[in-house]
């Protein structure tokens, strides 16, 4: 998560506003993660969790594989 930021905050203080932009959802949701307290997950309930966890994380593949793809050719 804090790599995640970083980046975002680097986008912003260099006016990438594109890339600063296409980052600040996620950045955003990661930041609500933390304050909400839901980025840890419980051992005794994962198992109830995790089709909720696995499309999370499906979702963040696919944003993390865009992003390589823009950041490659741009």
């Amino acid at each position: 998560h804090g790599a995640q930021l970083f980046l975002t905050l680097v986008f912003l203080l260099t006016g990438s506003w594109v890339s600063f932009l296409f980052n600040a959802p996620l950045a955003a949701y990661h930041v609500n993660k933390i304050i909400n307290n839901r980025h840890l997950y419980d051992a005794t309930e994962i198992f109830r969790t995790l089709s909720t966890h696995k499309k999370e994380c499906f979702f963040k593949l696919g944003f993390y594989l865009l992003s390589f793809l823009y950041y490659l050719y741009d």
